[in-house]
């Protein structure tokens, strides 16, 4: 039996990337996956060698201004409150979990390594 595929609508892609996050001062942010420009200026940012979860805190302040206000706060769907009247700790919590929705987290990580084991086809 054939499957017949339908376009996703929009409200289901909505609801499939985004998701709700309890951060440490109680407050609860919805928040969705990275668009690709909030991705191009994150990548831009990271260092080559990765961003360690004991380095997260010292990548966030250094990258406060350019991550807060192009790939955090695009992603906050609500509520709108603007990022410089959001707590450290509090874009922390959702800039890890901006992460793992985006497929950048430690989960994501691994499954594109484990994807890129064994090739499905010659690659020479």
């Amino acid at each position: 039996m054939d499957i017949i595929l339908k376009p996703t609508t929009a409200e289901e892609y909505t609801r499939m990337t985004t998701t709700l996050v309890k951060t440490r001062s109680g407050a609860v942010f919805r928040i969705r996956a990275m668009g690709a420009n909030s991705m191009v200026y994150l990548l831009r940012a990271i260092p080559e060698d990765g961003i360690s979860d004991d380095g997260m805190n010292n990548f966030l302040k250094d990258n406060f201004e350019l991550l807060s206000t192009k790939v955090i706060a695009p992603c906050i769907v609500e509520p709108k409150v603007p990022s410089d009247e959001i707590s450290f700790v509090d874009l922390m919590d959702i800039f890890t979990e901006l992460m793992e929705l985006s497929g950048m987290g430690n989960e994501g990580v691994s499954d594109r390594d484990s994807f890129r084991e064994e090739p499905d086809r010659p690659t020479s």
